[in-house]
């Protein structure tokens, strides 16, 4: 292993225990939106606007939300070899990867 994957690695298991709670209170709306969307997928973007629109999640930007992509591996879904772009503007148009259900 690398030390640059690892330095990788070791960040995202702070970012996921410092969001634990975030997490697990978002891992059955993932699951909903990726059950509502069948094999079209769901992607951070699709979440992040519901939750905001729900109240689940507070209007934030940067590297603040970087946590939401650890929610779709929470939620058991599988990332596909798609791309969406994002409809969120603070997120410029960027691509995110689609997740389906198993």
């Amino acid at each position: 292993m690398t030390l640059s994957l690892q330095l990788g690695l070791e960040a995202l298991e702070r970012t996921t225990s410092r969001h634990a709670a975030d997490i697990a209170r978002l891992v059955p709306l993932a699951r909903e939106l990726a059950a509502r969307a069948g094999l079209d997928g769901v992607t951070v973007s699709d979440l992040r606007i519901v939750a905001v629109q729900r109240g689940l999640l507070g209007a934030s930007s940067g590297r603040g939300l970087s946590y939401l992509g650890a929610i779709f591996r929470a939620a058991g879904l599988v990332p596909t070899d798609r791309y969406r772009r994002s409809d969120v503007p603070q997120a410029h148009g960027n691509l995110g990867r689609v997740w389906v259900l198993p």
